[in-house]
């Protein structure tokens, strides 16, 4: 799950904590900041988050942003939650319930004349931001696929050791040893002055 800490820092007036300290702060309490990625300078930093699926009061910027307040000792701001008042549907929704064993209740509610439009203001620049990481994890994603699908630091060296032998260079063997000629094992020792 991916976090901007200037969106929590909206919802924590005062919070003073530089980010790299709030994240050691967050995974100190539970809440895993796998990794932190700058955004630029006056656009804070964008969160991944490992948040476990009993903390879904933590699944969103508010509830990040409550705990951050906890952390630092200073209030949150109040969500502004408002709803237009409710009003009576004109056009019934029409429900087809093709299991009733299985649908012993149902609910429903409808929404009308929604108008979705642009975001403005501080959530269009977070949206940006978001956009803007998303497109480096997409990178660092393929590029991982990318390595991972090539040979392995450790499968380049045994290839490389391979061709080595069939060459007949013997590389650097340090105090192993090696074979004589004959095939008897001869075995480097160094001068060595008494143990302490």
């Amino acid at each position: 799950m991916n976090i901007l800490s200037q969106w929590i820092r909206s919802y924590v007036p005062g919070l003073t904590l530089p980010d790299r300290e709030l994240a050691e702060a967050l995974t100190l309490r539970g809440i895993a900041v796998e990794g932190i990625y700058e955004l630029g300078p006056g656009s804070g930093s964008l969160f991944e988050m490992d948040i476990t699926t009993n903390r879904v009061d933590a699944m969103n910027h508010y509830g990040i942003a409550r705990e951050a307040a906890a952390i630092a000792g200073l209030p949150l701001a109040p969500l502004d939650a408002a709803l237009p008042p409710s009003q009576p549907v004109t056009v019934p929704i029409q429900v087809s319930i093709e299991a009733p064993e299985l649908c012993g209740r149902f609910t429903a509610r409808s929404l009308s004349q929604v108008r979705i439009q642009p975001s403005t203001g501080v959530v269009a620049e977070l949206e940006r931001q978001l956009n803007i990481n998303e497109d480096i994890i997409r990178f660092m994603t393929v590029r991982v696929d990318e390595l991972e699908n090539g040979p392995s630091a450790m499968m380049r060296r045994g290839e490389r050791d391979r061709a080595r032998g069939e060459r007949g260079d013997r590389g650097d063997r340090g105090d192993r040893g090696d074979r004589g000629g004959d095939g008897s094992h001869r075995t480097r020792q160094r001068n060595r002055g008494p143990r302490d």
